[in-house]
């Protein structure tokens, strides 16, 4: 009787991940430059797993947008997951 009910907890989980995930990402999208730019430069010098991460994220839901009104925040955006890249230990 546990192991079902541990899998629904488990599923359970990995549903609000998810949701959690695409709310932060919905989150960046609004924020304004410097707001993301701070956020990235944290996640890509703590966590550079989750950033290149969010960055694949972003950069998917602006790809759709013109040059004109994304192209900075694609910019931004490429930066920190070429620094996240170089923030992870190889040896990890």
């Amino acid at each position: 009787m546990t192991k079902p009910l541990q899998h629904l907890f488990d599923e359970n989980q990995a549903s609000l991940d998810r949701v959690a995930f695409k709310l932060r990402i919905a989150a960046l999208l609004e924020a304004n430059f410097e707001t993301l730019r701070s956020e990235l430069s944290t996640m890509a010098a703590s966590t550079p797993h989750y950033c290149l991460l969010i960055g694949a994220a972003l950069m998917n839901e602006l790809k759709e947008l013109s040059q004109e009104y994304a192209g900075e925040k694609r910019r931004l955006i490429g930066f920190f997951i070429s620094r996240s890249l170089r923030n992870i230990d190889p040896m990890a």
